[in-house]
């Protein structure tokens, strides 16, 4: 980036300290950090993402994030030369994107923490241990009917556990897994329950049950849902999550 003004960030602590200690980044970021920026009280870093993919992040001041927005349009070797398809940047700063960039797909999510173990819910007497490849046909079909978005499926990066419920058939209801982020920490992923037995806790028993693994294992855990699932986000509120960033996503293009 060629604009004085603006501190380069070498290091994953250095960007730590001028993000004021954001637990996303300290959370999802950590090693998988690949260079950052920062001006005006806003940051912006590039991070690998669990597809190999290099990723470009801002947050911060709206001055600061809009700076920072300009700066990258200018230069084409941050989006060109690390091959960033997409950017991420709190919600409402979206529209500073289009100013810059022609403006593709995206999405709406938030991510959220926390470091509270959550009460036994009543659900959780039914959940089992899967296993990864074992159980791999199952839940990879269950997950394409039941939650086709799914961030998570078995095989993928990161993945150390699932979790699931059945009914008296044996026939899955409910799963979910326990993923590590790029930095390491565990994150909540593939959160599913069968549409017909939604309602009955197998969702809250799902996340409990991660959620207290995770905090066990590394004091910490997290997640990600789509922002206009407002279930989801009672449930995890419920728990004792909490939302760290609310993220907008977009596929972006150069002008020009």
């Amino acid at each position: 980036m060629p604009t004085e003004t603006v501190q380069q960030l070498p290091s994953w602590q250095e960007l730590l300290e001028a993000s004021g200690q954001d637990p996303f980044v300290r959370y999802d970021v950590g090693p998988a950090f690949a260079g950052g920026w920062a001006v005006d009280g806003a940051v912006a870093f590039l991070r690998r993402t669990p597809s190999g993919r290099t990723a470009l992040a801002l947050l911060g001041s709206p001055a600061g994030v809009g700076a920072l927005v300009a700066t990258v349009a200018a230069d084409p070797a941050v989006v060109v030369g690390h091959d960033v398809r997409a950017i991420t940047l709190p919600q409402p700063l979206e529209p500073l994107l289009e100013r810059h960039f022609r403006m593709g797909a995206g999405s709406r999510w938030e991510w959220m923490w926390t470091q509270e173990v959550p009460q036994q819910q009543p659900a959780e007497t039914a959940l089992r241990a899967l296993g990864n490849t074992a159980d791999a046909g199952e839940l990879t079909a269950f997950l394409a009917d039941a939650s086709p978005t799914a961030s998570a499926r078995p095989g993928d990066e990161g993945i150390e556990w699932w979790v699931g419920a059945r009914d008296g058939s044996g026939t899955l209801v409910a799963c979910g897994a326990l993923q590590r982020t790029g930095a390491g920490s565990p994150h909540l992923a593939g959160i599913a329950v069968r549409p017909d037995r939604r309602g009955e806790g197998l969702g809250a028993a799902v996340t409990a049950a991660l959620t207290r693994r995770a905090i066990t294992l590394d004091g910490v855990s997290t997640l990600g849902m789509y922002s206009d699932n407002a279930v989801a986000r009672s449930l995890y509120l419920r728990l004792g999550y909490r939302v760290a960033q609310a993220w907008a996503t977009r596929v972006i293009r150069l002008l020009g």
